[in-house]
This record gives C-alpha cells, sequence and structure tokens, in this order.
C-alpha cells in the first residue's frame, strides 16, 4: 500500500499532493491527487526521475483547465519565501494577469489575456523583459524561469 509522504514536489506544485509506493526492483510508482481526485502518475526508477514525470504531467494537465492563470500564480509563489517576496499581486478582473516580485530586483509577471509569463530585471528603475514565455510553457521551462530569478 502507498505511503503519503511529504515531498519537496509537494511544496512546488500548487493543490496537489504525493504518494510513492515502491515496486519491484526498487523502482517506484508516484502517484499526484489533486483535491478533486484527479491523478497523474509515473512508475519508473529512480524515484527522483518518476516523480518528476508525474509532476510534469500533472503541470500540463493543469494548463487545460480552468483556473490555470491562479494555478500558475500560486505555483510559483511556492518556490520563494516569505522574505525573498517584495510584493505579488493576482488580478482576476485583468484576466487573471498577476506578477510577483522579488526583492532582488527581479519579477515574474503573467499576461493573462495573452497568456505570456515574462521574466523581468529592474535596471535603473524600469522593468526589462529578459525571457518571454507563450504556449511553450512546460514544467522544465517553468523550472528554468524560477532558477533564473533566483
Amino acid at each position: 500500500m502507498g505511503k503519503e509522504i511529504i515531498t519537496e514536489m509537494d511544496k512546488h506544485l500548487y493543490g496537489w499532493n504525493t504518494i510513492i509506493d515502491e515496486v519491484l526492483n526498487g523502482g517506484c510508482k508516484v502517484i499526484l491527487k489533486d483535491n478533486l481526485d484527479r491523478i497523474a502518475e509515473n512508475t519508473q526508477y529512480p524515484v527522483g526521475d518518476a516523480l518528476f514525470k508525474a509532476v510534469e504531467f500533472a503541470f500540463e494537465y493543469q494548463k487545460q483547465l480552468e483556473g490555470w492563470n491562479n494555478f500558475l500564480y500560486e505555483t510559483t509563489l511556492l518556490y520563494f519565501k516569505n522574505e525573498d517576496i517584495k510584493t505579488s499581486q493576482y488580478n482576476d478582473q485583468a484576466f487573471g494577469s498577476w506578477y510577483i516580485e522579488l526583492k532582488n530586483n527581479w519579477r515574474i509577471a503573467f499576461d493573462g489575456k495573452d497568456s505570456f509569463l515574462y521574466i523581468q530585471h529592474l535596471i535603473n528603475g524600469k522593468w526589462e523583459d529578459k525571457k518571454w514565455i507563450n504556449s511553450s510553457l512546460n514544467y522544465s521551462s517553468f523550472l528554468e524561469i524560477i532558477t533564473t530569478v533566483k
């Protein structure tokens, strides 16, 4: 039977819980379940690879659902400690646009109308776009954005 555990991934994918079952030959089955009992799973070895693939699947699945903009905002917030965040705002009235401004002069902003995710850097008092992603946003490119601004 599966043992529910808290992992780093739990902290990094808003609204999903992780269950890991050991299977034959040291492999594992990773199951991610959201609050509506939707499931994303992967079975392979080692556990880190299985976990990443299951999270990747859940991320792609979440993109298809209503509330994607808020999910992306909440998931992005989970990657930063409160003391790293200068300010953040989600605006449902502006198509679910949002931004998270960090104390290190970086900002992640999402244009909800056009579904663009921007990385911006504050230089001489002005926000400059450093990178933007639209429909090609996947879990790997999301992690690249987080790594860039940390």
